[in-house]
């Protein structure tokens, strides 16, 4: 029994845990400029890896990056090289794979995803508020004082909810230790 428990454990730690944390499910790229990606890790994943988009027929995958150091968590990745899908296209994921040369082997898969045109925000720019002014009926004079107008900037919205989707490799993990519970 206790046998079983460290092949267990040994399956475990050789386990890749890397999981994709953005994209999330809900969350479209767009089709001009960088899209994040961003990953969960433990001590015992890779030191690197590759990011591929996928629409899920391997012939298809675009490289995103490689050689990615799975200690920074989150990076912006740059359009592939024939430019991002047009808007609506889908599903796509994010995959991350063991390498450039290596790309059928999945460490973790994003949910599926869409492509959209990107949104415009009139609160990106600055909002300006003119001070009240009573404008004179004759062409000023020397003497006429005038009110300068004030300009607000109000800061773009902000905030994105980061919500993890179990990868594969937590429902094997799950799978497995359930298995061992009912061999004890």
């Amino acid at each position: 029994m206790l046998k079983n428990l460290f092949l267990v454990a040994a399956f475990v730690a050789s386990v890749s845990a890397v999981s994709v944390t953005y994209p999330y499910s809900g969350v479209n790229y767009t089709t001009d400029g960088q899209n994040k990606v961003s990953w969960s890790s433990v001590s015992t994943d890779p030191k690197n890896f590759t990011i591929t988009l996928s629409n899920g027929n391997p012939s298809d995958d675009q490289q995103l990056d490689a050689l990615v150091d799975t200690g920074l968590g989150t990076i912006e990745v740059n359009p592939p090289s024939e430019g991002w899908p047009a808007s609506g296209a889908g599903p796509y994921t994010i995959n991350i794979v063991a390498s450039a040369e290596n790309t059928n082997s999945i460490l973790a898969q994003s949910p599926k995803f869409f492509f959209q045109a990107p949104k415009t925000s009139s609160t990106s720019a600055p909002v300006q508020t003119a001070a009240v002014q009573t404008a004179p009926t004759t062409q000023p004079t020397d003497d006429t004082t005038s009110t300068d107008n004030t300009t607000t900037t109000v800061p773009p919205a902000s905030g994105e909810s980061g919500a993890s989707g179990l990868g594969a490799n937590t429902v094997l993990l799950t799978a497995l230790v359930l298995l061992c519970a009912g061999l004890a």
